[in-house]
């Protein structure tokens, strides 16, 4: 009988104890939610795990246990490795001593043994991990930075790959890869459900998967919410998860800078054509406020909300000086043609919302390029 990626993703797991998950670096809130729960589940395994995410862990989920934990970097051990090719000898005893700045090795061989010429490898730095875990990275390269700069040691170690939709490239050597899923934190349920289920479920990782679900849904109120979103929120409450902390901090209160944020991404608001919105946050917008890029989401919740769901809304801003981004809430369709919308402008999911990247656009094409780029792949409201 085929193994499923369920039971290869177990047997991976039962295999390593030093286990490093990575989020990407564009990452959305159900994917760092679903990190996070992971991590702390593992831990309740004995595993030693670590967390790394290229970008700050985001201000909204700051509340969460174990969000603390996260770092923004990936760094290696200061050991020095030494490799030396026996050539099939048998060794008898290994000695070192040290003559000034010179460490030596003394390698005996058994008797009738010779050691043949050889050259040794020498490499500065170990990494302590034996396994990785990607959560909600659809390739290698949307990792950011911890990717770029260790990329030897992400191709010659094990990865496992949990991510959800059709966009994933399966780089892993397990790819536990839902296309069903409506979040990855459901994705990331099912693999500790299977691996100890209330034993290692925590009310504080019950806590973290349920922000996830509620993130990755919209307060259960996107096209992705499946009757299988539903079940896990059910069994997360059951597993004593915080509802109201989680929905209190992330749905209930505005921040003062957010809200200056909102107040001057309305005032900018208009009709782009028929049925499609659209409004722009600058970098004078952010110092001003003294809002984060990580506010962005919430406003667009907000002015979607105003507009109704049905309406598509473009939030375009500036990442720095020139380089354009924007955030599109698509409107009440499926799943499916979200994936379509998303894969046609090259951008990446960022919760329910899309996130694409317009380059080095001047402030005064923004409406132009928006209406050439972005508006033919959106529907009209209905």
């Amino acid at each position: 009988m085929e193994r499923t990626a369920l039971d290869q993703a177990i047997e991976l797991l039962g295999k390593e104890q030093e286990v490093l998950i990575v989020a990407p670096e564009k990452n959305t809130a159900d994917a760092f939610c679903a990190m996070v729960g992971l991590a702390m589940a593992l831990e309740k395994l004995g595993k030693k795990v670590k967390m790394v995410c290229a970008s700050h862990v985001p201000q909204s989920l700051q509340f969460l246990p174990g969000t603390s934990q996260v770092q923004d970097y990936l760094e290696r051990t200061n050991d020095l490795l030494v490799d030396i090719p026996l050539n099939n000898t048998k060794t008898a005893n290994i000695a070192w001593e040290q003559h000034g700045d010179v460490l030596r090795f003394i390698i005996t061989p058994k008797r009738g043994g010779v050691f043949q010429e050889t050259s040794a490898y020498i490499q500065n730095g170990l990494y302590p991990w034996k396994l990785i875990i990607t959560v909600g990275a659809a390739d290698l390269n949307s990792l950011g930075i911890p990717f770029t700069e260790h990329a030897p040691f992400f191709y010659d170690t094990p990865i496992l790959n949990i991510d959800r939709g059709t966009a994933n490239e399966f780089f892993g050597a397990v790819n536990m890869v839902t296309a069903t899923a409506g979040t990855v934190t459901e994705v990331v349920y099912e693999l500790l459900d299977a691996l100890g289920g209330v034993n290692i479920i925590t009310p504080e990782v019950a806590t973290v998967l349920f922000a996830g679900l509620l993130t990755g849904t919209r307060s259960f109120q996107s096209a992705n919410t499946t009757p299988r979103t539903f079940t896990i929120a059910s069994e997360l409450l059951d597993q004593e998860a915080d509802r109201q902390t989680v929905t209190r901090n992330l749905f209930k209160t505005h921040k003062l800078p957010e809200l200056r944020l909102l107040g001057r991404s309305m005032a900018r608001l208009r009709e782009l054509t028929e049925g499609i919105l659209w409004s722009a946050v600058l970098e004078k917008d952010f110092e001003e406020s003294g809002a984060k890029h990580d506010d962005l989401a919430a406003v667009l919740q907000e002015m979607t909300e105003r507009a109704g769901e049905q309406t598509p809304v473009i939030l375009v801003f500036e990442r720095t000086k020139g380089n354009i981004e924007a955030l599109i809430a698509a409107g009440k369709i499926s799943q499916e043609d979200k994936e379509k919308i998303r894969e046609k402008l090259n951008g990446v999911f960022a919760g329910h919302f899309i996130l694409v990247s317009l380059g080095d656009v001047t402030i005064a094409d923004l409406e132009k390029t928006v209406a050439e780029i972005i508006v033919p792949q959106l529907p009209r409201a209905i």
